[in-house]
């Protein structure tokens, strides 16, 4: 989605924080690694890609593993902009990527009180946590 700012967001990718946190919080509960892991800036085909596919194929990874997310929480730090009235939004996005209810993820946003490079406006960061469950008839699929 376009956020109405100036400034933008610089990375290999789209530089989408938030959406990374996000595939870095899936794949951390499922103990699959990091984002860099699965999807490499050394790899050119992730240059420029949509950080939405990269959710997209995130979610296949770990349905195929046969986790279900549960749900997700999400902050987004910055100074500028101001993302309020954008959360609801992005929360409509990432669960439809994800098949999640839109209750089963939430994204708050705050500031960083002018502290650090966040309070200069120099970046941004974003932390999020996902709980998840592996389904049972996998786990005694592994058991075998």
């Amino acid at each position: 989605m376009k956020i109405d700012y100036d400034k933008g967001l610089k990375g290999y990718s789209d530089g989408d924080a938030v959406i990374h946190s996000v595939i870095d919080s899936i794949l951390s509960a499922a103990h699959l690694g990091n984002i860099g892991m699965l999807f490499p800036d050394s790899d050119k085909k992730y240059k420029n890609i949509k950080s939405t596919i990269l959710l997209e194929r995130t979610s296949d990874i770990i349905k195929k593993g046969g986790y279900a997310i549960i749900n997700i929480s999400a902050v987004i730090i910055a100074q500028e902009p101001r993302l309020y009235g954008y959360l609801n939004e992005m929360e409509q996005i990432m669960a439809k990527i994800l098949d999640l209810d839109k209750h089963d993820i939430s994204i708050a946003a705050k500031t960083n009180d002018t502290m650090g490079f966040i309070g200069r406006k120099e970046g941004i960061a974003a932390h999020s946590v996902c709980l998840m469950r592996k389904s049972s008839s996998s786990a005694k699929n592994e058991s075998r």
